[in-house]
Parts: C-alpha cells; sequence; structure tokens
C-alpha cells in the first residue's frame, strides 16, 4: 500500500451545552471520586464517552437535578440499558455527579473553542 487515504470527516460527537455551575469545589471534586466509582466503567474516564453509550457531558438531563434523579437514581432509563442506582447513591451523590459533569462540560466546551481558534 502506497495509497492515500481519504482525508477524515471528523465532525463533534458532543453538543456542549452545560448549564451554569453552581456548586462549589468540593461537590465537584466529590462528584469526581463518586463518579469514578460508580460512573466511568460505562461512561467513561472523566465523564469523557467512547460514544458506544451516551457522553454525560452532553446529556439534556444535565440541564435539571430532578431529571437527573430520576435517570440516575430512579431507572426512568432502565428499559435502555441505564439502570437505577438508587440502591447505592443517595441524593447528595447524584447532585455532586452532576456538577463533575457539568464541570467536565464546561472543560471539553473550552477545550473545542480553543482548538477552533
Amino acid at each position: 500500500g502506497k495509497a492515500q487515504l481519504p482525508p477524515v470527516q471528523w465532525r463533534p460527537a458532543v453538543d456542549f451545552s452545560p448549564p451554569a455551575q453552581t456548586a462549589s469545589p468540593e461537590v465537584v471534586a466529590r462528584g469526581h471520586r463518586v463518579y469514578q466509582d460508580t460512573c466511568m466503567g460505562c461512561h467513561g474516564l472523566n465523564a469523557v464517552s467512547g460514544l458506544l453509550v451516551p457522553d454525560l457531558r452532553g446529556s439534556p438531563f444535565l440541564h435539571d437535578q430532578e431529571s437527573w434523579d430520576n435517570l440516575v437514581l430512579r431507572g426512568q432509563r432502565s428499559s435502555l440499558g441505564m439502570p437505577g442506582f438508587a440502591a447505592v447513591l443517595s441524593e447528595p451523590d447524584s447532585a455532586a455527579i452532576r456538577a463533575y459533569v457539568i464541570a467536565q462540560a464546561w472543560r471539553g466546551a473550552e477545550v473545542r473553542k480553543a482548538s477552533a481558534d
């Protein structure tokens, strides 16, 4: 093979539109720890998905804590493979995970913007 491959037609797969971060740095740090223990196995290291499962940084559920809790704690999408974690996570755990994912979404948006400049 000396043939040249065609150029990659890459486009971002995650739509970053996170809500404002209202959590303290301590809550975000707690969310990081809980995320790594509970969510990382499916949703990826540091909330960066390999896209076989949803990348939470682009989730519309980030915009509302109650919607997030319905998903994370109560299994609203269990029929789609996302079980509820109420048996192992508390509401403060869920809120901390959400805060962490919001922080990672903002980080992803900043990295994308910097690479486009």
